[in-house]
């Protein structure tokens, strides 16, 4: 079981793991299936069979996308604790306690991370649980976010790597709403940050590589592009001196 005491160990463990993360070859994945909707419907239950294929896939996404996934679990377990899911309209029996939407946020982020959490799923869950799942949660969302940041720090980007990102990408993704092409724009950031992983990278270097500024919203930093009739697609960046903390993709209908 996880605790605070142990951060240090979890931070190792965390560090290796975005290292490993960080040889695999690049792999061109769908946008959609890391945001903060997918995440929603993942443990909503509308689509059946959408867990299970979150469960077996997201394991394989790119360390800022699991960072992504793993704060908006983070964020589930701390307002829906015990509401249970539905399925077609009807409240699933109960199984694994994930026929509640913490129970299914909690299995996801052990998935995730591959360690294990305190059960979280009961219909009334005491004070006691609440705190301690949470607790545990948070320790290991951020020793996760400080190995991938202390690989970039030990890795800073070559300059001839970084002249090639800018001839590949800079004015060439089309940021803003209602612009021709938006759609491809939402392609090359997602080819970008690949290319580029961005946690604890700098902020001025993404900058220099679009070419572009994102806009400042109560969200944080965010490039927006339009598509699909009128929605929005948003990369919305969480900054802290500089430095590139979390990237989470976010559809506004």
């Amino acid at each position: 079981m996880l605790c605070c005491q142990a951060l240090p160990v979890v931070q190792l463990l965390c560090y290796a793991a975005a290292a490993g993360e960080a040889l695999r070859p690049y792999q061109k994945l769908s946008t959609f299936f890391s945001t903060d909707n997918s995440v929603d419907v993942a443990l909503r239950g509308g689509e059946p069979g959408y867990f299970e294929k979150c469960l077996a896939e997201w394991p394989n996404r790119r360390a800022y996308e699991k960072l992504a996934v793993a704060e908006r679990l983070r964020e589930w377990l701390g307002i829906s604790r015990d509401v249970p899911v539905k399925q077609d309209g009807e409240e699933m029996l109960p199984r694994e306690d994930l026929s509640v939407i913490a129970g299914r946020a909690r299995r996801l982020l052990e998935v995730l991370f591959g360690t294990k959490l305190s059960g979280c799923g009961d219909r009334n869950p005491s004070p006691e649980q609440i705190e301690r799942i949470s607790e545990q949660a948070s320790v290991t969302v951020e020793a996760y976010r400080q190995g991938i940041m202390a690989l970039a720090a030990d890795h800073e980007v070559p300059p001839d790597q970084f002249e090639r990102l800018k001839r590949k990408y800079k004015h060439k993704i089309e940021v803003g709403l209602s612009k021709a092409g938006a759609g491809d724009g939402i392609d090359q950031m997602h080819d970008l940050l690949g290319d580029w992983p961005p946690i604890g990278r700098r902020y001025e270097d993404l900058v220099s590589i679009i070419g572009a500024k994102g806009e400042n919203r109560d969200s944080g930093v965010v490039y927006a592009f339009d598509f699909a009739g009128g929605n929005e697609c948003m990369f919305c960046l969480t900054v802290r001196d500089g430095i590139i903390r979390s990237v989470r993709v976010r559809i506004r209908e």
